[in-house]
This record gives structure tokens, sequence and C-alpha cells, in this order.
């Protein structure tokens, strides 16, 4: 459908005290990090399709992927089998594969969503991992 990269650059002493973490407790900021981003896109979309009866909207979903550091993603979708029709329009066929006689407006939602969030979802990321670098460095102080 749509895919939008993300790629916080300029922030080297971050990146480097980020690294110091554990690979699991890298792991473990990143999901969570992930997961908030996810949920603006997620909010923000639904706030914006298009409502008959609401299935298309509660189908809204996000799913966080944690790899190593530069292939961790979230991956907003619809997981009704109709979103991308919404989404991008589609012509009017009485037969699959027959004459087209029609055409349905596309009534973009998530491309938007993701469009208008874009520095809420980039604050939320860096404030998040950094709050949680903070906190794991005041624990290794204590500790």
């Amino acid at each position: 459908m749509t895919e939008t990269n993300v790629t916080i650059e300029g922030l080297p002493h971050m990146k480097a005290q980020f690294r110091e973490l554990s690979d699991k407790m890298q792991r473990a900021v990143m999901r969570k990090a992930l997961t908030q981003t996810g949920a603006i896109v997620r909010k923000a979309a639904r706030a914006k399709v298009p409502v008959r009866t609401g299935g298309l909207k509660k189908s809204i979903k996000s799913k966080v992927s944690v790899k190593e550091e530069a292939r961790s993603y979230v991956d907003v979708f619809v997981s009704k089998p109709h979103g991308h029709l919404i989404e991008f329009g589609h012509a009017i066929k009485a037969t699959k594969g027959g004459p087209s006689f029609g055409h349905v407006p596309a009534h973009p939602f998530m491309r938007p969503a993701v469009d208008e969030s874009h520095a809420e979802i980039v604050g939320s990321f860096v404030t998040f991992i950094n709050q949680q670098i903070q906190a794991q460095a005041a624990k290794a102080k204590v500790g």
C-alpha cells in the first residue's frame, strides 16, 4: 500500500548512548517506542477513515517488528480487504474483468494520517528513546 521510511540522523550522541544499552534492552526500548508511534498513526487514520459501519475503522491495526537497530519498523495497516479501494478509489464493474461503467473516488486516510502526524511521530519517538536511555543510565548509577 503506502510506505514511509523515517531515518533520524544528526543524533550521534543519543545513538551512542542507545548502543550502550544491552541488546535485550535496546529491543525492548525500540519495541515500546515503535508501538507508541504506531498508535499515533493508527489514531490519526481512524479519525480520517470514512465510516459507514465502522468495520474499516476498527480494522486499522499496527504491528511492530524489532530486529536489529536499522531493521526495526512499525507497520500500520488495514486488515479489511477493501481498505485500498477506499484509500485509492476504484472502478465500478458489473463483473470481474468486465467493462467499467463508473468510478468511486478515492478517500485517502492512511497517507494523510502519516503526513499530518509526521512531526508528532518523530518527536514522540526521539523523546521516548531519550527518556529510556536516561532511565537506564540512572539505574546503572544507582546499581
